[in-house]
């Protein structure tokens, strides 16, 4: 986890305890709401052998899931520069360290009529310079250089539905070379797309921050930096369905047929019974 990260997680814990704030909620804009289903998420928490999923009028079959793995390696300086000389001398020695980590899981999810089976693969890769103190009190730190993040799926309609499978892909991409964040409170700057199709229809994939709370007395209050709260989904560039991660809900848009609805709840649920952390850590 990066230092700023971790400070900010820190502080954001003494806020809320100063302030008596409630959990950060995601917004939903009213307009969207008056026009959608609600669907709290169970079965996300707990024991995940034989895991099962449900909201609204969707269940899934239990999840099988593959191991959640990650290997490392120590890669090789073919180059010492002057300042590792000069931390060396401090009893300070740098290391670059490259992780990959894999997850998959398949299930079906169905809705009492018609069902949709899904084929999900998550893969990170991240390179990490990692400093390595002669103090024990001290231990080592961290700071990433680079990472890729994949998420990727096939969803195969059945029962009925909609024939032509969909592919769904969510990428984040971090390189520090290109990182415009200087200040603590800044975000990295991470590379973000998603998007699904069948090859003529497709679905958009957004990501939805927030810096806003809600404070005991009822006032707003903000945070210093914007939280990954969840996605929209659009078509057509209009907002069909949120995943709200936070609350661990999924909204539908109403007014679309039942096989599109089926088709979103796939997706969202996909997204939420991902395993494999996202972001710049």
């Amino acid at each position: 986890m990066q230092p700023g990260n971790r400070l900010f997680i820190y502080l954001l814990g003494l806020l809320c305890t100063a302030q008596a704030c409630t959990p950060i909620k995601l917004n939903v804009p009213d307009k969207f709401s008056a026009n959608a289903t609600q669907m709290h998420v169970k079965g996300l928490n707990g024991w995940m052998i034989k895991q099962q999923i449900s909201f609204g009028k969707y269940q899934s079959s239990i999840v099988k899931r593959g191991w959640n793995t990650t290997t490392s390696r120590t890669d090789r300086n073919t180059q010492v520069t002057v300042e590792d000389r000069l931390l060396r001398l401090y009893g300070v020695n740098r290391q670059n360290l490259t992780s990959n980590q894999k997850d998959k899981f398949q299930y079906t999810l169905e809705n009492g009529n018609k069902a949709i089976e899904i084929f999900a693969i998550e893969k990170k890769i991240s390179e990490q310079t990692v400093a390595n103190y002669n103090l024990p009190i001290l231990g080592s730190s961290s700071t990433v250089k680079n990472y890729q993040y994949t998420f990727s799926a096939v969803l195969l309609p059945l029962k009925g539905g909609k024939e032509a499978p969909w592919q769904m892909i969510l990428t984040n991409v971090f390189d520090a070379k290109k990182d415009t964040a200087r200040r603590i409170f800044d975000l990295p700057y991470v590379e973000e797309n998603g998007f699904a199709t069948n090859g003529t229809d497709s679905v958009t994939i957004y990501p939805v921050r927030v810096k806003e709370m809600t404070l005991k007395n009822g006032k707003q209050g903000k945070l210093p930096v914007q939280m990954l709260s969840g996605y929209e989904l659009r078509m057509d560039g209009g907002v069909v369905a949120i995943i709200d991660n936070l609350d661990r809900n999924i909204w539908i848009y109403n007014d679309i047929d039942e096989d599109t609805q089926l088709l979103l709840a796939a997706m969202a649920s996909a997204l939420m019974l991902r395993r494999v952390h996202d972001e710049v850590e």
